[in-house]
């Protein structure tokens, strides 16, 4: 029976002494893989494309006026809640971007879905400022995300300081970078200006852990430095 092959070695350039009759088999992997999005109706999204294996790719899902983006989806699971997904592409994969049109604009007789009786008066009057994203207007039994409460506090802070009709003012006023990533595993917009004001810190291991429910000693906490904030 014939010895079965094995590898010798994994370097391009290889040395060694030949003491006796051998064959050699040079074997070569393709080292490309290839990202493809998909899309429904609602939004763009930008990202696809053929990567070097093992690469740190960054997708990103904008969506249409009356939209809001629902979340990355692969196999049918939810993989990411943020717009933009950062994640180390290992092999080929199909994604999907997912979009929900918008509820029209809240007027008293407008049912809330999942609404409590005792809350929705506060609610529609922190709608009708504008405090709560668009996304967060429905499902009102959910728990809330890191990402989701961080973006709930830094437009509270816009109101308060009359600039959620212009963020660039709020931003240039605080001197916020949006360049920058402090966070490995997302570039959202709102937890980048979150962690610039000093309201927010990561989980550790250069991680925010956006789709994380948030505890309550986090949510006091952040409550507290952005209190301290402006």
């Amino acid at each position: 029976m014939s010895p079965q092959p094995h590898r010798v070695s994994t370097e391009s350039s290889w040395t060694f002494t030949v003491n006796s009759d051998r064959t050699l088999e040079a074997r070569f992997a393709y080292s490309h893989v290839t990202l493809n999005i998909e899309a429904d109706e609602g939004g763009t999204v930008t990202g696809d494309g053929i990567f070097q294996r093992s690469e740190r790719v960054s997708v990103t899902a904008t969506p249409d006026e009356s939209f809001v983006f629902d979340g990355w989806y692969e196999d049918n699971q939810r993989r990411a809640a943020n717009a933009t997904w950062t994640f180390i592409l290992s092999d080929d994969k199909i994604i999907e971007a997912r979009f929900t049109a918008l509820p029209k604009a809240i007027e008293p007789e407008v049912y809330l879905p999942g609404i409590s009786s005792w809350a929705e008066q506060e609610v529609r009057e922190a709608a009708e400022f504008d405090l709560i994203p668009p996304e967060l207007l429905s499902n009102f039994q959910a728990n809330i995300t890191r990402h989701e409460f961080s973006k709930t506090v830094v437009r509270m802070l816009m109101a308060k300081t009359e600039t959620l009709e212009n963020q660039d003012e709020f931003i240039e006023r605080f001197n916020i970078n949006l360049n920058d990533e402090p966070f490995a595993d997302t570039s959202e917009r709102y937890i980048k200006m979150a962690f610039a004001l000093g309201i927010v810190n990561g989980v550790g291991d250069n991680r925010f852990a956006p789709d994380n429910p948030i505890t309550r000693q986090e949510a006091a906490a952040m409550l507290s430095r952005a209190a301290h904030s402006t």
